[in-house]
């Protein structure tokens, strides 16, 4: 879905409403894009990639949005001084101002380019038009690097050959009109800022059916229908938003879908808008995805399930001899005195045949005597007979199950509302183990850290080694909890957790964590260890580098006694 043209104006004119004339006081980033805000009363957040857009959002920055030293630094204490929307392209401009030291001022442009699916992030220096920093989610081939490169001119996206109502004249319009194409295609290649979702509306609100060719529209007429897209591109953007489906699939706009009646919600803002479809889209390929799983899961369980019961109908088949090779044990048992061992083969009197004339070849395995032979006959008839027995009802009872499955999937395949869970444990009971389970299995960590309590009841765990260390601070610690090391010394990382806490530790809390790092180092032995302490989310692995390597920001230092604390008991486990 694309942003038309419309609602990038009314994004443009939120974003303007709240950051103009203001100073961006916190700026934030993630791996999805980048926030920032003048205030605790709002901020705008910025996401790239596929499902990339632009909004702003109520309440403070929030604390996942981490700050970092990358091209943010230029955000930050900058002040906004205008927004705009491109008209010819879906791209909003934030243009910024900073004052140095002697009074004069720099201008730069944070470029949103919201064009999906390479949704991007550009900040650009007015004064070069070089590329400052950039937030993008670049693909496997590293689609879009060429283009936009940091240190070097900035370079927009290709404008499409499109035309802009209010700018370019009805002649350049109405020489795009082929005489055979339909009207709807033809007015959503030919305009700009037109995207299938909010072109339905344009054609109701100029009377047009999308099916009729250009040539049976009259030429006077077309001259009307230009005449009102001009008023539609040339309106203010209205500060609401609105949500339609059309088929199977949501979309939001600033323009009024007055073509959906009632079928449309209203929101406040179109920031409001463009989230709530978001959320809705991203639960919908939330269940898409698990129903895939689920499709995927039942298939393979299904699977192994016919071909265990192709196996039991080839034993079920195989135990119809239990009989005869019951019969061929006892004439070979009858016969020991004139069989000799190493015999592959041997003929003897059907000792059931009260005639006395028939006779039965029997195979022999030539490394057992007559009598193992015998044995082994009488004895895989027996098994060969409880085989039958029990058989099938398993065979019933698989078949009834792998039917169950097979409505499953059929059930799944026409959308209908079923318990997930309840499939999902039955795969498990089929050791089918779902992707999400897998790619949890793989991601929980083997570590088992020393474990300790301080005085205020904060929990404090301390790394063995070095893998158990890596594993310690970038997989088990969140990253609000408090990471620290000796400083100068190889040792422990240690991790004080905040397990939920919104209140810092007090300074003795700090100090007892501290000393549980200086024991677990090199310096144990020192009267006084140097400790430097961060947040995890200030510390990273340098690429490359070896297990337990470990670089931080925005460190602060601690000196200290090497010394224990009381051991934490996690069930039966106890640190040591």
């Amino acid at each position: 879905m694309a942003f038309d043209i419309f609602t990038t104006g009314a994004l443009a004119a939120e974003v303007r409403q709240y950051l103009k004339g203001e100073k961006i006081t916190a700026v934030g980033s993630d791996a999805m894009g980048v926030g920032f805000a003048r205030d605790r009363t709002g901020y705008v957040y910025a996401r790239v990639g596929p499902g990339g857009y632009l909004c702003y959002l109520p309440g403070p920055l929030p604390a996942e949005l981490g700050e970092t030293s990358g091209p943010e630094r230029y955000l930050r204490n900058a002040f906004v001084d205008d927004v705009w929307a491109e008209r010819r392209d879906r791209i909003i401009r934030v243009r910024l101002v900073r004052r140095n030291r002697s009074g004069s001022s720099t201008y730069g442009q944070l470029v949103c380019e919201l064009i999906r699916p390479r949704v991007q992030i550009v900040l650009i220096s007015e004064e070069s038009n070089a590329v400052l920093g950039k937030w993008v989610r670049e693909g496997r081939r590293g689609v879009g690097r060429a283009r936009v490169v940091v240190g070097k001119a900035y370079v927009p996206p290709p404008l499409q050959d499109r035309i802009l109502p209010g700018e370019d004249p009805f002649s350049s319009f109405s020489s795009r009109l082929k005489p055979n194409d339909k009207v709807g295609p033809s007015l959503g290649r030919i305009l700009v800022g037109i995207d299938n979702g909010i072109l339905p509306e344009i054609l109701h609100r100029l009377g047009l059916n999308a099916h009729e060719t250009t040539a049976q529209i009259p030429s006077l007429r077309w001259t009307r229908i230009w005449r009102a897209v001009r008023e539609l591109y040339d309106a203010l953007p209205q500060p609401q938003g609105y949500v339609w489906q059309e088929g199977c699939r949501k979309f939001f706009s600033a323009l009024e879908p007055t073509h959906k009646g009632e079928a449309r919600k209203r929101c406040s803002s179109i920031s409001e808008a463009l989230i709530l479809v978001e959320n809705e889209d991203r639960m919908l390929e939330k269940k898409r995805r698990q129903k895939q799983r689920l499709e995927k899961g039942l298939t393979v369980a299904l699977r192994r399930m016919e071909k265990r019961i192709d196996a039991l109908r080839q034993d079920l088949k195989e135990a119809g001899r239990a009989e005869e090779l019951e019969r061929m044990g006892s004439i070979l048992m009858a016969h020991l005195s004139s069989v000799k061992q190493g015999f592959s083969q041997v003929e003897l009197p059907d000792i059931f045949d009260l005639s006395g004339r028939s006779r039965v070849v029997i195979d022999l395995d030539r490394r057992r005597s007559p009598a193992e032979n015998g044995k082994w006959y009488l004895k895989t008839s027996r098994k060969l007979q409880r085989r039958r027995q029990v058989l099938p009802n398993f065979l019933q009872k698989l078949e009834t199950e792998a039917g169950n499955i097979r409505r499953l999937l059929l059930e799944l395949e026409e959308g209908k509302d079923l318990d997930h869970g309840e499939i999902e444990g039955r795969l498990r009971e089929h050791g089918v183990a779902g992707q999400e389970e897998r790619k949890q299995a793989r991601r929980d960590p083997l570590a088992h850290p020393r474990r300790y309590c301080t005085a205020t009841g904060w929990s404090v765990w301390a790394g063995r080694n070095n893998k158990e260390n890596d594993q310690l601070t970038h997989r088990m610690a969140s990253k609000d909890d408090i990471w620290l090391h000796a400083h100068g010394y190889a040792g422990s990382h240690v991790i004080l957790r905040r397990q939920g806490r919104r209140e810092e530790p007090g300074s003795q809390t700090l100090k007892e964590a501290a000393g549980v790092a200086a024991y677990w180092s090199k310096g144990r032995t020192s009267n006084k260890v140097a400790v430097v302490y961060t947040l995890v989310k200030y510390v990273f692995k340098p690429r490359g580098s070896t297990p337990g390597t470990a670089s931080i920001r925005r460190g602060k230092t601690l000196l200290v006694e090497p010394a224990l604390l009381p051991e934490e008991r996690d069930g039966t486990r106890k640190a040591r």
